[in-house]
């Protein structure tokens, strides 16, 4: 087994699972989950930030919110939840995980 030439700093889990609109459990993240994982994608790209911060696009990550989508943000945010695209900036700021969205 090779290790990796480099790892992230922050490595960032954005849910995009959808469910069916009468699931029990809600439709999932779904469409608010795509457009929260380009907007990170975006914003990281622009601020230079690709090598040491990386962005994946994931199935349930457990927590299923009435609106928005959950981000789990590793190794120091936990999970984030209700996220929207207004909130990339606050996802990557070194404060992201400690107040406004936790669930």
């Amino acid at each position: 087994m090779l290790a990796p030439p480099f790892s992230p700093a922050h490595h960032i889990f954005v849910c995009t699972n959808r469910r069916d609109a009468s699931s029990g459990l809600g439709p999932g993240c779904g469409e608010t989950g795509e457009r929260v994982y380009n907007a990170l994608k975006r914003e990281v790209s622009r601020r230079g930030l690709v090598v040491s911060t990386w962005i994946t696009a994931t199935r349930c990550l457990g927590v299923c919110p009435q609106v928005g989508c959950v981000v789990a943000r590793y190794p120091d945010g936990g999970l984030l939840s209700e996220i929207t695209p207004e909130d990339v900036a606050y996802i990557l700021s070194p404060g992201a995980g400690r107040a406004k969205h936790e669930p």
